[in-house]
């Protein structure tokens, strides 16, 4: 797995600093993401895997993947997982 292929996230301290939490794996090159209205979860997009992946925010700022799909143009087989 390369480095692009990680999602980085960090922790905010209790005097608001930032920690840089372990990278999550994602499918090649994560690119777009967006938060759910509730905050529970990520949704992220793979650029180059033309995949969309949704990851459970945990209260430890893990990220442990829920669910993820591909695109039918780029897929041999239905591939959504949940």
């Amino acid at each position: 797995m390369a480095l692009r292929d990680l999602i980085a996230a960090y922790r905010v301290t209790a005097d608001g600093g930032l920690d840089p939490l372990p990278g999550t794996p994602a499918d090649d090159v994560p690119w777009g993401m967006a938060v759910s209205a509730d905050g529970r979860f990520l949704a992220v997009t793979g650029f180059e895997s033309a995949t969309l992946m949704l990851y459970a925010i945990a209260a430890d700022g893990g990220l442990p993947r829920s669910a993820s799909a591909c695109s039918p143009v780029d897929c041999i087989s239905a591939c959504i997982t949940i």
